[in-house]
């Protein structure tokens, strides 16, 4: 959105990455360069300057088509399925294969607590409308919807038990598991899964929850719709 007129209409999260993590993010961006242009980056990668900074686990998470091993997805899966308390998460597409969707729904049942905050507004209509056919399913199974109101939510953040901590430019959609090149950080530290955590509690207090009783009353045109939508989600 950096070419739009009005930035400030959207929502987004952005970290500053120091160490040695700086080094695989440089080789995957000339890996990435060379499969789009052919072009061979040359020169020597710099070592990352010494920092005093406290120091987290950090997992270089890229994915696309030219791997066949899905990490981006296969993170996500494990990622829900190992939490033991919690599972706070934003993004601005959501659209959840039977995978990702049975995970999160299992969560909340065996009593983890799971919140997802989504977009109120959107600038991808058709792909909210097939994101909301989902809800039915968990809302059943005592997942928390938020729908963000202030702008348009951009934002792609996961907090499991205040460890974990999972972003970056991947979506929870079929595009970014497994049609889109993303790249993702999967980070390991409390203190700074405690930030992102209060930052997502934060955007819940802007946001409104999706009361079950309400969503299942909502009109038969709404419910076509969000199913029409959902038809073409594999490719949305």
């Amino acid at each position: 959105y950096l070419g739009r007129k009005n930035k400030k209409q959207w929502h987004d999260y952005g970290v500053r990455v120091t160490g040695p993590t700086c080094s695989q993010l440089q080789d995957v961006f000339a890996r990435d360069w060379h499969f789009a242009t052919h072009e061979v980056v040359t020169g020597e990668i710099e070592p990352p300057a010494p920092t005093n900074q406290k120091k987290s686990t950090i997992q270089v998470l890229e994915s696309g088509p030219d791997s066949e091993f899905h990490a981006l997805h296969k993170a996500v899966f494990l990622a829900i399925n190992s939490a033991e308390n919690s599972i706070t998460m934003t993004t601005p597409y959501f659209i959840p294969d039977s995978a990702i969707l049975t995970a999160m729904t299992v969560a909340a049942l065996r009593g983890v607590r799971v919140k997802i905050i989504l977009p109120a507004k959107s600038d991808a209509p058709h792909v909210q409308w097939a994101g909301r056919s989902f809800y039915d399913e968990l809302i059943d199974a005592g997942v928390e919807i938020y729908e963000y109101q202030p702008r348009i939510l951009h934002a792609k953040l996961m907090v499991i038990d205040e460890k974990w901590t999972l972003l970056g430019s991947g979506n929870m959609d079929i595009r970014s598991f497994r049609l889109n090149f993303e790249l993702n950080l999967l980070v390991l530290s409390q203190e700074f899964s405690a930030q992102c955590e209060t930052s997502l509690n934060k955007d819940i207090e802007d946001s409104e929850r999706i009361v079950p009783s309400e969503f299942m009353n909502r009109s038969i045109r709404k419910r076509l719709i969000e199913n029409t939508c959902r038809l073409f989600s594999p490719v949305m």
